[in-house]
């Protein structure tokens, strides 16, 4: 009895050492197991906030895209208000030369010597003949005013194209500050990113490039038929043009090449900068490099209709488009995605699309 007691007291002292194994085991994979669930819940919080904040600063590049263009159109405006001024101001010097001249003549001639003779062929009352010549001064007299009067108009019209020209200016200087501290919170993410060592900066690029290609699921298709664009095509359309086609191939040609705010090409580009270099080598086109001036400058089509050369906006809403990039077919798109980037392929049919533009 007393051995059968002490094989089951030997027996329960084994088992509890190999639950206490197990347990140490178990406590040790845990151990193992958090740092990699740390490292990809702060890979997951790095990316998301690179993502946060690279939105930023596309929505303020863009801002001062649209700036600079509106900039530029005043600027045109005010100096096509300048010539149209100078123009005015000609005329109205020579009718007042010609005034002068009518007026000198009349002096030296005694005022109706000439006008005296042949009226007195013509049997006309001289008297008559003098009251003809002061309307005739009259009259030009009346269309040197309306001409002062024109020149007050364009002046007023000048004034108030200054005006607008600074204010867009001021803007212009605002936008960019507002940019370059975006950047720069950009820049210090990066940089920590940088830090990071090994897998967990695997862990945060593959984190980005899962959210910037993955297709949308049920939630996001139905944002994007909301917003009345229609759905994807089954199947691709083809090109609709030659210049269509050839923006296309402009865009394969620099694949690879790093994003720059306001970069324009050919070794760097903006989103806007991209499409427009594209389509004005490529198919011939000219477009303004902000993706808000594109959007009004290029015709409205369903989703459905999307065909190569297409330009595909991104954003909240129109008023708040942060990025444009040039359908290239299968699905997906060639842009110039953010800071820190190079022009890539990237999924189309995000669930921010706020409208498909065709260029005329």
């Amino acid at each position: 009895m007393l051995r059968s007691i002490a094989l089951k007291s030997a027996a329960t002292v084994l088992a509890l050492i190999l639950g206490l194994g197990s347990l140490s085991t178990l406590v040790a994979n845990q151990a193992s197991a958090d740092p990699v669930a740390s490292k990809k819940a702060e890979a997951a919080r790095i990316s998301a906030e690179l993502t946060r904040l690279a939105t930023r600063a596309a929505v303020l590049t863009e801002d001062w895209n649209e700036a600079r263009v509106k900039s530029a159109d005043l600027d045109a405006k005010t100096r096509n208000a300048a010539s149209d001024l100078a123009a005015t101001a000609a005329k109205a010097q020579t009718a007042a030369n010609n005034l002068k001249k009518m007026a000198t003549a009349a002096y030296i001639r005694g005022g109706l010597d000439t006008q005296r003779s042949s009226a007195a062929t013509d049997g006309v009352d001289p008297g008559r003949a003098e009251y003809y010549i002061h309307s005739t001064a009259n009259n030009q007299r009346d269309a040197i005013d309306e001409l002062r009067q024109a020149n007050l108009v364009l002046a007023e019209r000048q004034s108030g194209l200054k005006a607008a020209r600074d204010q867009a200016r001021r803007v212009l200087n605002q936008m960019s500050a507002k940019h370059k501290a975006a950047a720069a919170a950009v820049a210090a993410q990066e940089s920590l990113l940088r830090r990071v060592k090994g897998d967990l900066a695997t862990l945060v690029a593959a984190d980005q490039t899962r959210r910037s290609n993955a297709p949308p699921r049920a939630t996001r298709a139905r944002a994007t038929r909301g917003r009345d664009i229609g759905t994807p095509p089954s199947g691709d359309n083809p090109a609709p043009n030659a210049a269509a086609q050839g923006a296309v191939e402009e865009a394969k040609k620099h694949l690879g090449k790093p994003y720059k705010w306001g970069g324009s090409g050919p070794d760097n580009f903006d989103c806007s900068g991209f499409t427009a270099w594209s389509w004005r080598v490529g198919g011939g086109r000219s477009l303004p490099h902000s993706s808000r001036a594109q959007y009004s400058a290029t015709s409205r089509i369903p989703l459905s209709e999307i065909a190569p050369g297409d330009l595909l906006f991104n954003g909240s809403s129109v008023s708040s488009i942060h990025h444009v990039g040039i359908y290239v077919g299968g699905g997906k798109m060639i842009s110039a995605p953010q800071s820190g980037d190079v022009v890539k392929y990237q999924y189309a049919f995000r669930s921010d699309v706020v409208g498909v533009g065709r260029v005329n």
